[in-house]
């Protein structure tokens, strides 16, 4: 059996060697600090090079000039006091640490690239070092898993893994991104737990709470970790927590507190930083009302089913995986229970976070950290079809194959933008399904594009239906004091919106103007539970006679949001008499 085992680690290693050369081919590593993936690493720089955990020097908005990081600064919260906080958590900038001092020791020693922490030498080093890490974590997953079953049910689900998953897109095409690293964090936390549990290893306990903390350091919603190392064993009596397990024998205090005490560290470096910029040792960096978790109103049908990111239907091998949760081998090697628990909060969590589709990817991408823990499910099924009738391998070998053709070929179609990353509907996928080009007019079937303002859409507005068209006359009475906001119109989303998207269109006639000029803006915005999100405006001066402009409606976070259509007058400029015509167009 070790031969077997040492041709399997030859056949995967060649098969992580064709991922990291997809990667090479179709990666631009010199743009890949930019982003999400600028947030996580911008701790590096900070502290290291410039000395400004605050960011309240120039040197970070003439980053965002130079090496066009992102359209806004969507990455930093700005203070009363003029200082910025990183909306990231500080995790993955460890990991990213040996990549960066790499970089920057070669910008040092290299004229040609400024030693600033985002220069060529930085992002290629940084992006390198993560697909050795990712790598690593692919090859001790399958090193774990052969613990647990055989050899060919071992590398039949690492291969799956690779081929058969959105793993391959996520981790290998955007390696700088959590996912990725976080795979090889859970792949370690388990090798930890299992140590800690079946060899009763305090050691090893220290360092799964060690990993686990650096988790949760990555990010706050991987929490639910923490079940995986509690719950191991206990279906057979031998966990940490059993009876006589080694956090509840004599001697557990003591362990209780050393292993509190390194999480409570790991936790202790984000808490330090936030006291230090945004001076509270509590600090919500997710402050945009628009967008966070609604643990009561979960997406599960959308982040599970749907046609835009459904994780299922881009990802049935995940499917798969799941149902093997429930296989009885499972529950007597003592995973079935932290599985079952582990899964049933990621995925209530996941399709809990309002924007549920987490922007660019193919398939859902905050489901593939989880694969490490979710794949043991696979692995049993497959062993236990290989012990089954002849026929039962043949049918199982026959879907594994196919699911894995699929997934190679959607895989191929997403690097090649005919699966666009975003914004996909079943009309659009019916349409270019097994197709190795997109049909000339195929964009017209997706849907909205909200970052564009609805471009596309409102070229075919004539076909849309008006809901509301109501006129406004706005003035500024004689001995009245002039108002800022000289016209508000609020409503609730869900009294006025009924389908997907709207555009509210805004047409103004100045009929009389006073002496003065003045600058104005149309704006709209939506409201949650008083907090204000998605500001767009349009700006016009009263020497225009008239005009008009149109906004999409964005996603609305509840049926109760306000929407509000303002006239603003920052300049508080006297109006004779201005008229405001307003319509909303749905499709």
């Amino acid at each position: 059996m070790a031969s077997v085992h040492n041709r399997y680690r030859i056949i995967l290693c060649v098969l992580i060697a064709g991922a990291l050369s997809l990667s090479c081919s179709k990666v631009n590593f010199k743009h890949q600090l930019s982003w999400d993936a600028f947030g996580y690493y911008l701790y590096l720089p900070a502290l290291f090079i410039y000395d400004d955990p605050d960011l309240s020097e120039s040197w970070v908005d003439d980053t965002y000039e130079k090496y066009y990081v992102s359209d806004t600064q969507y990455q930093l919260n700005t203070q009363p006091d003029g200082s910025r906080v990183i909306k990231y958590p500080a995790g993955l900038a460890i990991l990213y640490t040996p990549g960066f001092i790499a970089g920057h020791l070669y910008a040092l020693s290299n004229e040609k690239h400024a030693a600033d922490g985002f220069s060529p030498p930085y992002a290629i080093a940084v992006t390198l070092w993560c697909l050795l890490l990712i790598s690593a974590g692919v090859f001790l997953f399958f090193e774990f898993l052969r613990r647990l079953f055989n050899s060919h049910a071992a590398f039949i689900t690492t291969l799956a893994l690779l081929a058969g998953t959105n793993f391959l897109a996520t981790a290998y095409l955007t390696p700088v991104m959590p996912h990725g690293l976080l795979f090889l964090l859970y792949v370690l936390l388990l090798f930890f737990t299992a140590k800690a549990v079946d060899a009763n290893s305090f050691r090893h306990a220290a360092m799964a709470a060690f990993v686990f903390g650096l988790i949760a350091l990555s990010r706050a919603s991987e929490i639910v970790a923490l079940v995986i190392p509690l719950t191991y064993g206990l279906a057979s009596g031998k966990g940490l927590l059993s009876r006589d397990g080694m956090l509840r024998k004599q001697g557990a205090l003591r362990r209780w507190l050393v292993l509190a005490a390194i999480i409570l560290v790991m936790g202790g470096i984000q808490l330090v930083y936030w006291k230090l910029t945004a001076g509270e040792l509590i600090y919500n960096s997710y402050d945009n009302p628009g967008e966070g978790l609604d643990l009561w109103s979960p997406h599960l049908r959308e982040s599970l089913f749907s046609f835009r990111k459904g994780w299922w239907l881009y990802t049935p091998m995940a499917l798969l995986a799941f149902v093997g949760i429930f296989h009885p081998a499972l529950s007597r090697r003592g995973w079935r229970i932290p599985l079952l628990l582990f899964m049933t909060l990621t995925i209530w969590l996941v399709s809990s976070w309002t924007t549920w589709w987490f922007a660019d990817s193919f398939g859902q991408r905050a489901y593939v950290q989880s694969y490490a823990v979710l794949f043991m499910g696979l692995a049993v099924l497959i062993e236990s079809a290989q012990r089954g009738q002849r026929l039962l391998q043949w049918a199982g070998g026959s879907v594994l194959v196919l699911l894995i053709a699929l997934n190679l070929f959607q895989t191929w179609q997403f690097t090649e933008g005919v699966l666009p990353t975003d914004r996909i509907t079943q009309a659009y996928y019916n349409e270019v399904f097994l197709r190795t080009s997109k049909p000339e007019e195929a964009g017209r079937l997706l849907s909205v594009n909200r970052q564009q303002n609805g471009a596309g859409a409102w070229e075919r507005r004539a076909s849309y239906r008006t809901t509301l068209d109501t006129n406004v006359v706005i003035s500024s009475p004689p001995g009245v004091e002039v108002s800022e906001f000289p016209y508000t119109w609020i409503f609730k989303s869900s009294d006025r919106f009924s389908d997907d998207h709207a555009f509210v269109v805004l047409d103004w006639e100045v009929q009389a103007v006073a002496p003065q000029e003045g600058r104005f803006q149309l704006v709209t915005c939506a409201f949650y539970k008083g907090g204000a999100y998605n500001w767009r405006s349009n700006a016009f001066n009263l020497t225009e006679a008239s005009g008009s402009a149109h906004f999409v409606t964005p996603h609305f976070r509840s049926a109760d949001d306000e929407y509000r259509i303002q006239l603003w007058n920052p300049q508080l400029t006297t109006i004779d008499s201005l008229r405001l015509r307003i319509r909303v167009l749905e499709p």
